[in-house]
This record gives structure tokens, C-alpha cells and sequence, in this order.
């Protein structure tokens, strides 16, 4: 993990979702993005997408953007997460280079892991 990953995932508020729980629904205007530390979370459109075991954001393409979200993400058995609000995210995105760099490569892989097109 890199210096710039521990900084910014310190700044996360850590939660404890239980399965059924959402952290976000379709439509929903996207104040906030997470992380997922341990467990798995469900993106439900028109096919459901499962992800589990691996860390990765949630929703950051669409706070970035200020966009709603496309889909809801469900929590599929007990997980660990991390929340940032849009204002902390903003922020290290304006302020911070090597933040900015950062969160954009997550970006960049949550459209890998979703395979979606950057529209």
C-alpha cells in the first residue's frame, strides 16, 4: 500500500454493513463513495454484478462527476466499508496530486471491474 493510498483510506469513516443493507441506490445522487475493505457488495441494474474479496471503490466515478448513480449497491454478507463524503473527496482531488492520480486510477478500475465505457 502507498503512502498516498494509507493517507487517503485513513480519512474514511469505517462501517460495518450487514447483508440486505444498501449503501446507495439507482438514481440516488451520489454525496458519498466507498470502499470495500472485507466482505461483498452486490451492483444491481439489469444483471447483478457480485464483488467480493476484493478492495475497491464504490460510486467514485459518479461523486467525481456529480452524477446519480446507475445502479444500487447491495451489501451481500457482512462487510467492511469505508465512507468519504464528496466534500473530503473534492478536496484531496483539488489539493492533492498524487491524491488526484490516485483516485483516478481507482476510477479507472472500477470501470475495469464493471466493464464500463467512460461516457
Amino acid at each position: 500500500m502507498t503512502q498516498t493510498e494509507q493517507h487517503i483510506l485513513a480519512q474514511g469513516i469505517e462501517l460495518t454493513f450487514e447483508a440486505g443493507e444498501y449503501l446507495f441506490r439507482e438514481s440516488q445522487m451520489a454525496d458519498f463513495t466507498f470502499f470495500l475493505k472485507d466482505g461483498s457488495v452486490e451492483l444491481c441494474h439489469d444483471t447483478p454484478f457480485l464483488i467480493e474479496k476484493q478492495k475497491c471503490f464504490f460510486g467514485l466515478k459518479e461523486l467525481i462527476l456529480e452524477g446519480l448513480h446507475p445502479q444500487s449497491a447491495r451489501v451481500n454478507s457482512t462487510s467492511i466499508v469505508l465512507v468519504f463524503e464528496k466534500e473530503l473527496i473534492k478536496k484531496l482531488f483539488e489539493q492533492n496530486p498524487d491524491a488526484r492520480r490516485y483516485l483516478l486510477q481507482k476510477m479507472s478500475h472500477q470501470f475495469r471491474v464493471l466493464r464500463q465505457d467512460f461516457e
